[in-house]
């Protein structure tokens, strides 16, 4: 069967002589996927070529192809599939065809898997799962896909992937580090074809935010007094700053920075002036930006201030309803339960009333007695306030009044509204309604069901009580819905509950404008009644009655609406003539009915003949089969019968045949079975009535063709071929008109086939063939016969003749000595040869099998290999030969950059290449690192590490990669330089003043790594917060007390810091002053000072306090060791909750308990010690 595919290509004659001749075949023995395959072969004697392929079991091609020895085609091999490509050369001279046998081709996969959408997180975070995503994708079928992954310059892990599409993989980010996460998808197919994608770089961020430990801060706190704060803290990573923010009340919250490590301290002094409780949360950010804050606490502040008293509030009462007075007192000692509280009220001109309240502890407010408000009056109340406190002090306050307010709702007696109506009719609706105070108005809400919304309209007041509205009910039958709704002069409103009233209708359907047509025909379909009729609410039913002057029985139809008012209904007239009498009923939606009946009618007559459609009839008859003509045939009445009329040929015989039409519905079906004879059919139809009215049609021709195969009686071939001699071919046909020719088609083993006519003798068809010498192998051939009518068959199998063939082949290998890693290289066996034909090379190559006449393979891997080639002819022993190929490096290196994305300006930067691979090793790193300013810096080296000095904004690196072979590789990175650290605020020390003084702050030092930009001062004093901007502050100090001041810096990143100074302002004495500067006149000559000029500020003994402070806390102004305990006055001053700078010993003391005394941690610099706190 191997020629059984060529049936469609050798259709025209053969002769022996000027056969095309095939010579070399250069089409390549194999082909991958996805990738161009030229068919090419040489050939003499030939007009035009064609090949004919196909893979595996599939359809098959046949292309023109183009050129001139060689003859090329290019097809692209299918990319998802591996099926053997099959192929065969057919060439013609114009007169004659050969064709060469099929050969096949392997057809391998080299395409790898391709990556698609990473659908993997972008970004991760400390601590949280990371998500891995990718959609993998291969002509043919992924087999594996994995990850590989590391953070920074730790350990590679790689894991296998889960799905299909796409594949993911889960893994949980470490929460102690932000090393950059790096990552390459792997992806390997059924063919072990391989792919990996770029390294992907993920930036990990820090989002734990820091842990709150123990809070250490004072649990309570009193006036004028120092509050400390403290709080343990820790993070994963590491605590930038530690806030806490803090406020009095209602008051502005304070931010303020705290010191320590670990646990972190603050101080503050409470204000004197005020109970308000002392609320705080401390706020926590670690190096990562992420905050934490604590709930908020609240601590209750004491006081000793003398008691006050606090006025009632305002009420409002309503008629007749309970009423009782709510007043709140307090009292500097007693708070909220003073000792009593009397209220003396009256309503109008009403006699007062003297009432004892009592105290409520739950919501801490003062309560009379329920009494009922006059449900008649809307007076007001008016009343005095009276409350003593335990020590019999007394407050009266008075004037206070309530307003009266009538909140009784009016309300219905009796509803005598008829709840029946009738469409079109006025009907009343009628109600009493009474109130306390007066009935103000009274409306009718009402909507009828048919989904009208709500009309309200107003009633009038008839006699007494009554109230009532006459209202025109609409023509419909849905039911109407109503309520009344009443209100008083206060507006208490009353709504009653919803009532129905059901209507009725009793008005008749009118009908008018017959408009049916006035004649009819017999058998006539579709006649219309067509008749207009309307309803005040809704026509139900139209009927339509009809009988005939033939058939008086009464029909009945409902007629159905066709547009708005007209209603119709379609009959089938009978096929009698006579006349139809009619009458209309319509009823509507209560049933009320309305016939007209003036005598209607219609005559009805029948003249029309039969109609014949187109014939259907194929457009050609065949011999011995059978013909079928249908027509569809009506009548307005009734169709009788129809008949088919034909004949065979040019002359009209004396008789014509017929038949009758074999009906179905309206169609008529004949069926003529067709002579053997070309003769042609002629044929006409007619269709009677029941009347006798006739319709023809016209005469149709139809041409009569052969469609009957031939058919072979004998295979009468030699069964053996010999080469040198003759061999025979014959065979025996037949055909019901008559055989034309007889084809043979024979190939020899690898040959090109060969069609030829045999010569005929009466049913006998013979050719004569002569064997090559030097052919071999077996020869096939296949018959085939074809009749004058261009009908062939084939005969029902091939032929197969042996032929002896005893030489072997010649291998010959080429190919280069050395080549590339990666480079495709191509091995040739093409200069092979054998007598007959070469029908298989095996190759061997790096351990893996080949086949076809050109190998191309790509090495992966350095190194020495020997290719090894086997061909056979398929007969004789196969001959084997090899040679050797050295493999010389092409791999780049595989660059794995870690760098931060963005970066502190005050830290270094740092690169880290170092777990960069290559497959023979790196020899260089080349580093170049672009600065803000366009500097630029190189460096070499697996790490690069560079001092930003303080630059800000972005830089830009770029590294190459090179290894022994010279190979390279070049990545990129960018990165944002930005201010994270947080100015450092120096503020005022404390000051103690006069009040009406006015003072000026400076900024004493603050100090930004880039500059502070931005000054915030908060004044809180005895009046509250006032907020000041600007690098110093001028203030007034009105009154005595002391002022808690925050000075807040801001540098340009918007990082900030808060120190804090206390202004302690004196209220002033009698004691006589006459510089005023402060001091009284007698402690100045106490001291040696001159009363007559202001040396408030001066600071005669050097200690830094001036003599103002040294007045104020009663130091010697001359002495800067005011108890001669070896400590500064000034030292002393400044950690006035552990010192006192009038009371020696403090030297010896050991307040932080760190083990070393006041006096040496003051002689190793106030700047490295602290002595509240242990270091």
């Amino acid at each position: 069967m191997i020629f059984a595919g060529l049936m469609g290509i050798f259709l025209i004659g053969l002769t022996a002589q000027g056969i095309p001749s095939f010579g070399t075949d250069s089409t390549p023995t194999s082909g991958t996927t996805g990738d161009s395959f030229t068919f090419n072969i040489t050939i003499s004697n030939a007009t035009a070529v064609y090949v004919d392929y196909w893979f595996g079991t599939g359809s098959h091609t046949n292309s023109s192809m183009s050129g001139s020895n060689p003859y090329t085609h290019t097809i692209t091999i299918p990319s998802s599939s591996t099926d053997t490509l099959h192929y065969l050369f057919v060439a013609t001279d114009g007169s004659n065809w050969t064709a060469t046998l099929p050969k096949n081709v392997p057809i391998t996969d080299n395409d790898a898997p391709v990556f698609g959408t990473d659908g993997s997180d972008t970004s991760g975070t400390t601590g949280d799962q990371f998500d891995f995503s990718i959609a993998v994708t291969d002509n043919i079928g992924v087999s594996t896909v994995a990850v590989e992954y590391w953070f920074g310059s730790g350990a590679h892990t790689n894991t296998t992937m889960s799905g299909t599409g796409p594949y993911t993989y889960s893994i949980t980010i470490p929460s102690g580090s932000t090393d950059t996460l790096h990552y390459v998808f792997h992806a390997g197919d059924s063919a072990g074809n391989w792919a990996a994608a770029s390294q992907v770089d993920v930036t990990i961020t820090d989002n734990d935010a820091p842990v709150f430990g123990t809070d250490g801060s004072d649990t309570s706190g009193t006036t004028g007094d120092q509050f400390d704060f403290s709080i343990d803290v820790t993070d994963n990573i590491g605590v930038f700053r530690v806030t806490v923010e803090y406020w009095f009340g209602t008051g502005t919250p304070i931010n303020s920075t705290m010191s320590g490590a670990g646990t972190y301290t603050r101080s503050i002094i409470v204000p004197s002036g005020s109970t308000d409780p002392l609320h705080y949360i401390f706020h926590a950010v670690d190096y990562g930006g992420n905050w934490a804050a604590t709930s908020q606490v609240d601590v209750t502040i004491s006081d000793n201030d003398a008691p006050y008293l606090v006025s009632t509030q305002s009420w409002t009462a309503t008629t007749g309803d309970p009423f009782m007075f709510q007043i709140g007192m307090n009292d500097n000692i007693d708070g909220t339960q003073v000792s009593e509280v009397h209220v003396v009220y009256k309503q109008g001109s009403s006699a007062e009333t003297n009432i004892t309240l009592s105290y409520n502890a739950t919501d801490q407010l003062w309560y009379s007695s329920p009494s009922n408000v006059n449900l008649y009056s809307v007076a007001s109340i008016t009343y005095n306030i009276s409350a003593a406190d335990a020590a019999g002090n007394w407050v009266l306050d008075t004037g206070f009044s309530v307003r009266v307010d009538d909140n009784d709702a009016p309300y219905f007696t009796s509803d005598l509204t008829s709840n029946a109506g009738t469409t079109g009719d006025p009907h009343n609706f009628t109600v009493d309604a009474v109130d306390n105070i007066g009935v103000s108005s009274v409306y009718l809400s009402y909507a009828y069901q048919n989904g009208d919304s709500f009309s309200m309209i107003p009633m009038t007041q008839g006699t007494g009580d009554n109230w009532y509205v006459v209202l025109d009910l609409q023509h419909t039958l849905s039911p109407i819905f109503y309520n009344f709704t009443v209100y008083d002069a206060a507006m208490n409103e009353y709504l009653s509950a919803d009532k129905q009233i059901n209507i009725t209708d009793n008005d008749l359907p009118e009908i008018f404008s017959d408009m049916s047509p006035g004649s009819a025909e017999a058998g006539q379909e579709d006649y219309s009644f067509r008749v207009m009729v309307t309803d005040n609410i809704a026509v139900q039913t139209v009927e339509v009655t009809y009988w005939f002057s033939f058939a008086p029985t009464e029909q009945v139809l409902t007629m159905t609406r066709l547009s708005g008012n007209i209603y119709y209904v379609l009959i089938d007239l009978p096929s009698s003539s006579g006349t139809m009498y009619y009458k209309f009923t319509a009823y509507d939606s209560s049933m009320n009915e309305f016939t007209l009946d003036t005598g209607m009618q219609v005559d009805v007559v029948d003249n029309t003949a039969p109609e014949l459609g187109a014939p259907a009839y194929p457009g050609t008859a065949y011999t011995g089969d059978t013909f079928t003509i249908s027509v569809d045939a009506t009548d307005d009445v009734e169709v009788d019968f129809v008949r088919l009329f034909y004949y065979f040929g040019e002359d009209i015989p004396g008789t014509v045949p017929f038949m009758d039409g074999t009906p179905s519905g309206s169609t008529y079906t004949f069926e003529l079975n067709i002579p053997d004879s070309l003769a042609a059919l002629h044929f006409w139809i007619e269709a009677v009535d029941l009347v006798g009215n006739k319709g023809i049609s016209p005469v149709f021709d139809v041409d009569v063709m052969d469609n009957d195969d031939p058919a072979f009686l004998d295979f009468l071939s030699d069964h053996e071929a010999y080469t040198g001699e003759d061999f025979l071919f014959k065979v025996n046909a037949t055909d019901n008109i008559e055989v034309d020719h007889v084809d043979v088609t024979y190939a020899l083993m690898g040959m090109d086939p060969v069609t030829q006519t045999l010569e005929r003798n009466m049913t006998s068809f013979c050719a004569i063939l002569t064997i090559p010498n030097d052919a071999s192998g077996y020869m096939s051939f296949f018959f085939t016969v074809y009749d004058t009518s261009g009908n062939s068959v084939v005969s029902g199998e091939t032929f197969n003749v042996s032929i002896i063939d005893d030489e072997g082949p010649v291998a010959v290998l080429e190919g280069p000595d050395t080549a590339r890693q990666h480079q495709e290289v191509t091995f040739s066996a093409e200069m092979s040869s054998d007598n007959v034909g070469i029908v298989s090379y095996t190759w061997e190559i790096n351990g893996e099998p080949f086949s076809g006449p050109v190998v191309n393979y790509v090495f992966d891997d350095v190194g020495e290999y020997t290719i090894t080639l086997l061909i056979s002819d398929g007969t004789n022993p196969g001959v084997e030969v090899s040679r050797n190929i050295t493999i010389t490096d092409a791999d780049a290196p595989v660059i794995v950059l870690d760098v931060p994305t963005v970066l502190g300006n005050h830290l270094p930067f740092v690169a880290n290449a170092s777990a960069s691979t290559d497959n023979v090793g790196i020899t260089m790193y080349l580093w170049t690192l672009i600065l803000p300013d366009n500097t630029v810096v190189n460096g070499n080296g697996p790490v690069f590490t560079f001092d930003l000095e303080g630059a800000l904004g972005n830089i830009s690196l770029y590294l190459t990669v090179m290894d022994a072979e010279g190979n390279k590789a070049e990545t990129s990175a960018y990165i944002d330089i930005i201010d994270m650290l947080p100015p450092t605020a120096v503020g005022p020390g404390n000051l103690e003043m006069m009040e009406g003084e006015t003072a000026t702050f400076t900024d004493m030092g603050s100090t930004d790594n880039v500059g502070v930009v931005d000054w915030v001062w908060a004044v809180h004093g005895p009046d509250g917060t006032e907020t000041h901007v600007g690098s110093s502050l001028t203030y007034f100090f009105e009154k005595p007390g002391e002022y808690n001041i925050t000075l807040t810096v801001y540098d340009s990143a918007g990082n900030n810091d808060t120190t804090f100074f206390i202004v302690t302002v004196d209220e002033k004495t009698g004691d006589f002053d006459g510089d005023h500067d402060g001091i009284p006149d007698s402690w100045e000559e106490e001291y040696g000072l001159d009363p007559e000029v202001n040396d408030r500020d001066r600071d005669f003994d050097g200690d830094l306090l001036s003599n103002y402070l040294e007045y104020k806390i009663g130091t010697d102004p001359w002495d800067p060791d005011t108890d001669n305990d070896g400590l500064p006055d000034n030292y002393e001053y400044d950690h006035r909750d552990v010192m006192d700078p009038l009371v020696p010993g403090d030297d010896q003391k050991d307040p932080d308990g760190d083990g070393d005394p006041n006096i040496e941690e003051y002689l190793e610099g106030p700047a490295v010690r602290d002595p509240t706190v242990s270091d």
